[in-house]
């Protein structure tokens, strides 16, 4: 028997940190520890010089809070 699912897996990315004078390595980790999730910190695929951080899961509200600094 062969069972098959199919999931839909959600993530945020978040890029262009470093215009912003936020180093991307440092972003990730306190987003890690502050959502307990995986978190990747890599070269964008559509512009390889540009650092992204994709972060598992839906946490756009984490981290609007974390850029805002509520």
């Amino acid at each position: 028997m062969l069972l098959s699912a199919v999931y839909t897996v959600q993530a945020t990315v978040v890029y262009n940190l470093e215009t912003y004078g936020i180093d991307p390595e440092y972003f990730a980790s306190t987003v890690q520890k502050g959502v307990a999730c995986s978190v990747t910190v890599g070269p964008r695929p559509a512009k390889p010089k540009e650092i992204q951080v994709m972060v598992q899961g839906n946490q756009i509200h984490y981290i609007g809070h974390l850029l805002r600094g509520c």
